[in-house]
């Protein structure tokens, strides 16, 4: 299992003002995406942050969320208890890999923004996959921006912790618009 540096205990301060509000429209198209699945699901939430979005998540599912940074997990468990019914959600403090080696198989595996900052996105994708039940779904959002910064920005990025990715190249994630900035890629496991 891998560790994931917590670039995240930098911007926990001012995300709410920042990264947050470029993120909205993933977190609508999330929110729309799990209300159209009307049968209860269980959702591995992986990078849940402070959990900017779990006020909008519809109640009938049960929802694992999880994180790096303990701090960030505290603020989300907060949203969890004011938002959802008792007993359908929990927080883990856990990497993408520790993640999806002890929670699942589930339904529904969220990645908001997430997967171009983990070390091993590749591999984090293909184990994803395998930890869905049949027809479970994979949803996979990313900045539209990424794809349109100039190369010279590159550095900026990885010092951040970000890495362009192509997530289309497989042929089994599927692109969706998700807003103006961002992309959602899904499979389904059939």
């Amino acid at each position: 299992m891998s560790q994931s540096k917590n670039m995240w205990a930098y911007w926990r301060p001012v995300y709410a003002y920042t990264w947050a509000l470029m993120q909205r429209s993933s977190y609508r198209h999330l929110t729309q995406t799990l209300r159209r699945m009307e049968t209860p699901r269980t959702v591995l939430d992986i990078g849940c942050g402070t959990g900017e979005y779990i006020k909008h998540l519809p109640k009938l599912h049960t929802y694992h969320f999880v994180d790096i940074d303990p701090k960030s997990l505290a603020i989300a468990r907060k949203e969890c208890e004011r938002h959802l019914v008792q007993g359908r959600w929990q927080v883990h403090c856990l990497d993408a890999d520790g993640a999806l080696e002890q929670i699942g198989p589930v339904d529904v595996i969220t990645a908001v923004h997430v997967i171009s900052v983990v070390p091993n996105p590749v591999e984090v994708i293909a184990r994803a996959k395998t930890r869905l039940n049949h027809n479970g779904h994979l949803l996979l959002y990313i900045s539209r921006m990424s794809k349109r910064l100039p190369r010279r920005f590159d550095g900026i990025a990885k010092a951040l912790g970000f890495r362009g990715l192509k997530l289309d190249q497989d042929g089994e994630l599927h692109p969706r618009r998700a807003g103006m900035l961002n992309e959602c890629y899904q499979y389904t496991r059939h």
